[in-house]
């Protein structure tokens, strides 16, 4: 090959790469599109026979989370934190890890809308989700029907409604997923831009760092100093994202694991009904009109309306 041609053969590379790129994913798009869809219905269909089992057995007004639909629960508190910051939910929604919400906020300023925004980015994260699912499942096992199954469920699985609604679990099963696929290929750069990110998702990201310790393990003795290095770095990724966020609380809050906290206060978990049983008497509206219980108490107890940014 001429000089001249191995130039051009590889400048035609990179354009090769994200035609190639792009066609795998719309393979695998269309593998999971259905069980995607599937999903939807189910968890839509759930609130329409909710409404009409409200509407027939329920005197007064409909329960304020058969209101809220899709963005009922942890997606309103979300929803608050996109559009009126931490200070305008109260410190009790700290427990939300900050990456969702302010996703939220940056698309809404290309939608013009918060509530859509969340939608948007769920829904989009738990296809990708599926994709990256299943995409491990192949690469671990070969098996195309244990990858179909896998996808399948996680679909359709009780509780995966979250993958749905409002809420920033697609959102950090997507992230998960994408990094043990890059720890597998040790590929630790991505690996670890995954983590932080996920660290800035959920705090269960940390327990992320247990496959990557596992992974670095079993490649230690045979690997480059740099990769070793590399490898140290993504065990920590995650561990590192959660504290950029305890960091920032430590200093506007003064209390590093005040989220930690919050989360562990048993008064604090399940429904909204359970969080506010004490100041169910004074919901609030919030800004989109709904009465919102699940945002009407402040760290110390109850108050009847939010506190500005």
């Amino acid at each position: 090959m001429t000089p001249d041609a191995h130039t051009s053969s590889a400048s035609a590379r990179p354009g090769r790469g994200i035609s190639e790129v792009v066609e795998r994913w719309a393979v695998e798009l269309r593998l999971v599109a259905l069980p995607w869809i599937v999903g939807r219905v189910l968890t839509v269909a759930a609130l329409v026979v909710a409404e009409i089992v409200v509407d027939e057995l329920h005197r007064g007004a409909d329960p304020t989370q058969l209101r809220d639909g899709l963005l009922a629960w942890d997606a309103d508190w979300y929803q608050g934190i996109a559009e009126d910051g931490y200070g305008g939910v109260g410190e009790v929604g700290l427990r939300f890890w900050p990456l969702f919400p302010l996703l939220g906020r940056a698309l809404a300023l290309v939608v013009g809308n918060v509530d859509l925004a969340l939608l948007l980015i769920a829904n989009v994260s738990a296809i990708v989700f599926m994709v990256l699912l299943r995409r491990l499942v192949m690469r671990e096992t070969g098996d195309e029907a244990l990858a179909t199954r896998a996808v399948w469920l996680s679909a359709i699985w009780p509780t995966a409604f979250v993958l749905v609604m409002g809420y920033a679990e697609a959102l950090f099963l997507a992230l998960a997923v994408g990094f043990f696929l890059a720890i597998r290929s040790r590929r630790w750069g991505p690996a670890i831009a995954l983590g932080v990110v996920a660290g800035l998702t959920r705090p269960f990201a940390v327990f992320l760092a247990v496959a990557a310790a596992a992974e670095l393990w079993r490649c230690w003795k045979r690997s480059a100093s740099r990769e070793r290095l590399l490898g140290l770095l993504a065990v920590i990724s995650s561990g590192v994202g959660i504290g950029i966020y305890l960091v920032w609380v430590q200093i506007v809050y003064g209390d590093l694991f005040l989220p930690l906290t919050l989360q562990s206060d048993p008064t604090r978990q399940g429904s909204a009904r359970t969080r506010c049983r004490v100041c169910s008497t004074t919901p609030e509206t919030s800004s989109r009109g709904r009465t919102s219980y699940g945002r009407s108490i402040s760290r110390g107890g109850c108050s009847s309306s939010r506190s500005s940014s």
